[in-house]
């Protein structure tokens, strides 16, 4: 049951990775190594880690209006001498980066009580 299970997180890390308009081999990591930091870190043996498909998606429309397909240009300073999609995994991550400080510091400032 191992085995198939992680097959299917391989493969959907795959697909999900398509999604977000990034390299495929970027989801063998996104099905690998949220699981490797889960074993140490996590409490419950019930809980599924990794990546989502709406997620991917919102990351998707992202990337793809700030590095675009090929055929439009775009003045952006700071992706000089990168490939497309050395461009694509700096903004997935920024933007990845960027929601995790958000929510850490809405931990913090302990602002749960908004969905209670």
């Amino acid at each position: 049951s191992g085995v198939s299970t992680g097959l299917v997180a391989v493969l959907q890390g795959l697909a999900y990775c398509l999604l977000a308009s990034l390299p495929a081999w970027y989801g063998l990591f996104s099905a690998f190594f949220p699981v490797v930091i889960y074993f140490f870190l996590g409490t419950s043996r019930h809980i599924s880690v990794g990546p989502f498909p709406v997620l991917c998606l919102m990351i998707g429309s992202v990337v793809t209006r700030i590095v675009p397909d090929e055929g439009a240009a775009l003045n952006i300073t700071g992706f000089e001498g990168l490939t497309r999609d050395d461009q694509r995994v700096l903004v997935a991550s920024s933007v990845t980066f960027l929601a995790g400080i958000m929510q850490l510091a809405m931990g913090i400032l302990q602002v749960g009580f908004i969905v209670m």
